[in-house]
């Protein structure tokens, strides 16, 4: 999933499979740890709104850090 529309959506390229599949990993133990934090935290915002944060404010941010 993260492969099929996440990476096409904010232009995230790998030179290689083993590239991509270590990629996979980092993203999916970020969107997993704001999962968790989120129902850690009584889940005050939406979905929506984690949906917005993680789009607008976390792919960016990694992408800005230069780890992706």
């Amino acid at each position: 999933m993260l492969r099929k529309n996440v990476f096409p959506k904010y232009n995230l390229k790998s030179e290689s499979s083993i590239e991509k599949q270590y990629l996979t990993a980092m993203l999916s133990g970020a969107f997993f740890g704001i999962l968790g934090e989120w129902i850690n935290q009584g889940k005050k915002e939406s979905p929506a709104q984690l949906i917005q944060l993680m789009s607008e404010k976390v792919i960016p941010s990694l992408k800005n850090s230069q780890l992706l």
